[in-house]
């Protein structure tokens, strides 16, 4: 398996009634067929695994916890990769609630929160 690439970046998904926006704090192509996201949005925090379905069609579940209080949803998106960057657009559906979704997502070497390995010489 390839070495996975990690990403931050920005994400929103809004309907009729609303519009949300949230930051990226890591996403992780695991694989060419599975990528995981997460963020916050208020005081839950969210974690989306999708699978490829087909082509360059994603699709899978997430999960939004606050302390024990916990969301579940489904979420399916088309990725588009230019350079460093990818683009996610797909719909979202929560409690009941659909989306249209969207994700602007940058390679990284490292995110945050996390310290630079040192170079092995």
């Amino acid at each position: 398996m390839p070495d996975i690439v990690k990403f931050i970046g920005n994400t929103g998904w809004t309907n009729a009634n609303s519009f949300v926006e949230a930051e990226i704090e890591r996403a992780i192509l695991r694989s060419q067929n599975e990528i995981v996201i997460e963020f916050h949005d208020e005081d839950f925090k969210y974690t989306v695994t999708l699978q490829r379905s087909k082509g360059n069609e994603f699709s899978g579940g997430f999960t939004g916890t606050r302390g024990s209080t916990r969301v579940q949803g489904r979420a399916n998106c088309k990725i588009m990769f230019s350079g460093r960057d990818a683009l996610l657009v797909g719909t979202w559906d929560e409690e009941g609630e659909s989306f249209q979704w969207w994700a602007t997502l940058e390679k990284t070497d490292h995110f945050p929160d996390e310290k630079p390995r040192p170079k092995i010489k």
